[in-house]
């Protein structure tokens, strides 16, 4: 006997915060028809389990404080989880450049230790590396270079 897609949507809410698309996906993935789809995710919606806005907000300030990673970054996972671009723009706005400072700075102490036998060059370069894969701002990654 198949569950109805808003007790499938609420079991997977219930592992962690998802996107409406994600939902979406997932639910249209596992044979819901698009308009049981729908409606379970406007009950959802009208009952404020799920909340795009919220989530991206969410998503972004652990991403920079707790993953460190930079505003490129976070905006292109963002992207990926089905939010539209706008939102994602407003999202990003909220990241100050002192925030990103902080969370850039924490990430380099923390390689510190196994970089501390490397030439000066080559942990310069290894910082370049390691804060551009994660996204951080040009801006961000030139004062930090300059203070090592």
């Amino acid at each position: 006997m198949k569950r109805g897609a808003l007790a499938v949507a609420l079991r997977l809410l219930r592992y962690r915060s998802r996107t409406r698309a994600e939902l979406k996906d997932k639910l249209l993935e596992r044979g819901y028809s698009p308009q049981e789809t729908e409606e379970a995710l406007e009950k959802l919606e009208q009952h404020r389990l799920l909340n795009d806005k919220q989530f991206a907000y969410n998503y972004a300030r652990d991403r920079l404080t707790i993953y460190r990673r930079g505003r490129f970054l976070i905006g292109l996972e963002l992207l990926k989880k089905g939010l539209d671009k706008e939102l994602i723009d407003e999202v990003l706005k909220t990241i100050s450049i002192d925030e990103e400072l902080t969370a850039a700075t924490a990430l380099l102490a923390s390689r510190s230790r196994s970089w501390q036998r490397l030439e000066p060059l080559a942990r310069r370069h290894r910082a370049l590396a390691l804060l551009q894969r994660r996204g951080f701002r040009a801006e961000v990654i030139a004062r930090l270079l300059k203070s090592l």
